[in-house]
């Protein structure tokens, strides 16, 4: 079929090959050559052809030699009357198409003598989505409750926008087994392994077959715009009945033996059979949770080489076996490094040295998460030269406030690209979201799933994908680009200046000393948090790799030793955080109107909660270090609890404020992991109290009971009854707000901090079962016993 242009335009489109990628590229050139011309089936006086196809086809040569552009190159050439994109193959005339529609005004087209050449520094150029991380309200996966439809649409906004980026595969990341996770698992029937199926999987096929459908769905979609799909694995998860199975054989016959490799490579095959759409597997041997354990062992992580090396040639055996079951069906394997430790990164190293030449290597862009802009380059980076290698980031980003704030990094995006092309790496991958964004209850948002194409950090997704493609893009101009784009000509001057500050702004609030410490993922955290990022044994992954760092050293032994001149170093950053917060807000609001457009209360809103986040940070980081000075002491009990009184009490009135200033959300309230933020506090009471534990947990319900009147959006006007049972080892306790008198049964008198101001002081005795009627006014609690009785109450250990 042709399609023609009435007499007076320029162009008619050509078919090329009758490609899925093709079609989408001609579909959008109609579009947009019908905002000017109007298309007909007839051919008028004075019209030249716009070719879309390889350069073989006419107007050859115009451009430049055919495979100067290779796979993904595109040039376009306007001569004489003539449009002509030229690509190699579907997906590169697709890139054309779409630079052409974005980037060449309309009035252009078929006006003069020009042309364009663009070939990508990077072959391999991929976005990842957690999208369907979630379960869809289907059996087996993840708790969220995003409809798989929603899951899917969102999907399919982000493969839409793919090729506008020259972005040439989409993963779809998960867990193992089935704690949620597009894994393998979720798809297939083990159809080899019948007696499983019918004892174990029968009851949650409708999910599996839902999920096959939404899968095929997505695959058909990649395809219509040049991506190919590429789907996570995790290589032992198995369903327990199978697992059981197959831990009997590997008892017999060692890991790496003959069911196992049967087991991994019969995945593969009867994933390719059921979803053909899928092109490649993406194998990550890392959070493999329900599954058997080929890098998290503890022989491993003693360091004993002998284990590292059993380890390394099981790891090795198996993914030959995978990747038998790809090349069968002709697809692609994509290998995922990602490790914890140096011992397990050791095993890394060895497992996957020379392997077969076309399975690509993906590691992160540091040691094991996402951390800051300063920590330093992985170490397997450029570690396996035979084989092509590709650096995953995230856009969203990571720990560095998830789509919670803006943060906005297109420095760093280009000169770890700049980096990556000076080890030849092969091009990278970046994750276009966090799993939390499509969650109504842990992104605090109604409606369908939030994507971070709905956010300011949009721009990590536009500057990583342009400098993927050119390292030396303008970022600048990118800058200037897509906030008049988002914001409006008006708005945008104002709304770069702001955003332009958010990546030192977000270091100051998520760091201390260039460390991820104070947040469990960008989450007010528990205290046991906080202690093992600060225990290189545990998870400061960063000194586990830079132990011998000498000045990562010092600041690491600073942070451990808690003095003063660190607490006062953590608070002034996070103080400085909020000043450039304020400073932004004032630039914002002193633009006429500028605050009134949807996009000035956007910036509003993001910085206004970016502020908070820095005052919440700040309140935890005080306290924390305050409490680590106590422990560096071995001060406990009332002592302690005098020394952090006022601390508790500063940190519990910036909550309360900041809580009537953006309502009940983050960084306030947990998204899904950490604690809420009034719980913080008394955690640190207990970190220090030698009242017994079950004790302490049931003092924590009054405790945090007392500041429900004083929060925002609940109706405390005729009162908040609460039912509270005092321990049996307590004798008897006074609360009046400023501290609790306990006395236990046996044991000295413990004054413990209280969390808000009493009208009058409360007397309980142990073992009374009293009904309380909370209010709250003016800042102050009142709380009437309504009604009481003495009884024997079980203790239960907290």
């Amino acid at each position: 079929m042709k399609t023609h242009v009435q007499q007076g335009a320029v162009a008619s489109v050509r078919d090329a090959a009758n490609e899925p990628a093709d079609r989408t590229a001609r579909k959008l050139l109609r579009k947009f050559l019908g905002e000017r011309f109007t298309c007909c089936r007839s051919l008028g006086p004075g019209l030249a052809a716009i070719h879309v196809g390889p350069q073989d086809a006419p107007a050859a040569g115009v451009c430049g030699a055919g495979p100067a552009l290779g796979t993904d190159g595109f040039a376009i050439r306007s001569s004489r009357g003539r449009l002509s994109i030229f690509g190699n193959t579907p997906r590169a005339r697709l890139y054309g198409v779409c630079h052409l529609v974005d980037e060449v005004p309309l009035r252009r087209v078929g006006a003069g003598e020009w042309q364009i050449r663009r070939v990508p520094a990077f072959p391999i150029r991929q976005w990842s989505t957690m999208t369907l991380q979630a379960n869809g309200g289907l059996p087996l996966g993840g708790n969220f409750d995003q409809s798989l439809e929603d899951l899917v649409a969102a999907t399919k906004r982000a493969i839409v926008r793919a090729p506008h980026y020259g972005i040439n595969a989409l993963q779809l990341t998960g867990r193992g087994g089935y704690e949620g996770g597009i894994d393998i698992d979720w798809l297939i029937r083990y159809r080899r392994y019948p007696e499983v199926y019918q004892h174990y999987l029968r009851d949650v096929d409708r999910g599996r077959i839902e999920r096959l459908h939404a899968l095929r769905e997505i695959g058909r979609s990649c395809h219509e715009h040049g991506l190919d799909l590429v789907i996570w694995n995790h290589e032992l998860i198995m369903p327990a009945g199978l697992k059981e199975k197959i831990l009997a054989a590997v008892r017999k016959e060692g890991l790496s033996g003959a069911a196992a490799r049967e087991l991994v490579r019969n995945k593969a095959e009867e994933l390719f059979e059921e979803v053909p759409e899928v092109d490649t597997i993406n194998l990550t041997l890392s959070e493999v949770g329900g599954g058997i354990k080929l890098l998290h062992r503890d022989d491993v992580n003693s360091g004993d080489p002998k284990a590292i090396a059993e380890a390394a040639r099981h790891i090795r055996i198996l993914l030959g076996a995978i990747w038998d079951g790809c090349r069968a069906y002709g697809k692609g394997l994509q290998v995922r490094s990602y490790n914890m430790t140096p011992h397990e990164q050791a095993v890394m190293r060895l497992a996957l040295q020379d392997l077969p030449e076309e399975i690509v290597i993906m590691t992160k862009y540091t040691f094991v998460d996402f951390r800051g802009v300063e920590y330093e380059d992985n170490p397997l980076l450029g570690a396996f030269p035979r084989n092509r290698q590709i650096v995953e980031f995230t856009l969203t980003p990571e720990c560095n406030g998830f789509g919670y704030v803006p943060a906005l990094l297109p420095d760093f995006y280009q000169e770890r690209l700049r980096r990556a092309q000076r080890r030849k790496l092969a091009g990278a991958v970046g994750r276009l979201d966090y799993h939390l964004q499509h969650s109504r209850r842990n992104f605090f948002t109604e409606g369908p799933p939030v994507m971070t194409f709905d956010t300011p950090n949009e721009f990590n997704i536009v500057s990583f994908s342009r400098c993927l493609w050119d390292p030396s893009s303008d970022v600048d101009a990118l800058w200037k680009e897509w906030t008049a784009a988002r914001y409006g000509a008006k708005l945008a001057p104002v709304a770069e200046k702001m955003l332009r500050q958010t990546q030192e702004i977000t270091q100051r609030v998520f760091y201390v000393k260039g460390f991820h410490l104070l947040t469990h993922l960008n989450q007010p955290p528990a205290l046991k948090t906080i202690d093992r990022e600060l225990d290189e044994r545990e998870t400061c992954w960063r000194m586990m790799f830079m132990h011998e760092n000498k000045k990562l050293r010092r600041a690491y032994d600073a942070l451990r030793a808690a003095s003063n001149s660190t607490i006062a170093a953590c608070v002034k950053d996070k103080e400085d955080a909020e000043a450039l917060c304020r400073s932004a807000l004032r630039l914002l609001n002193a633009g006429r109107h500028l605050n009134r457009s949807l996009g000035g209360k956007e910036l509003q809103e993001w910085f206004t909660r970016l502020e908070i986040a820095a005052g919440t940070f700040k309140q935890v980081g005080n306290l924390y270090f305050r409490l680590r000075q106590l422990r560096n002491r071995g001060i406990a009990g009332s002592e302690a609890h005098a020394v952090l009184a006022p601390h508790i009490r500063d940190f519990l009135e910036y909550c309360l404020g900041a809580e009537r200033r953006i309502g009940a959300q983050w960084p306030l309230y947990r998204a899904s992991r950490g604690v809420d933020v009034y719980e913080f506090p008394w955690h640190v009471i207990e970190d220090r109290s030698e009242l017994p534990p079950a004790v302490l947990g049931r003092l924590e319900r009054l405790w945090l009971a007392l500041l429900e009147p004083l929060k925002p959006g609940g109706d405390r006007a005729d009162g908040a009854p609460l039912v509270f049972c005092v321990p049996d080892e307590i004798a008897e306790m006074t609360v009046d707000g400023r501290s609790w008198r306990v006395r236990p049964a046996v044991g000295p008198e413990e004054i413990i901090p209280g969390s808000v101001r009493l009208g009058s002081p409360l007397a309980l005795a142990g073992g009374e079962r009293v009904l309380l009627d909370l209010r709250g006014r003016a800042g102050t609690v009142t709380v009437r016993k309504t009604r009481r009785q003495r009884m024997r109450l079980p203790i239960h250990k907290a």
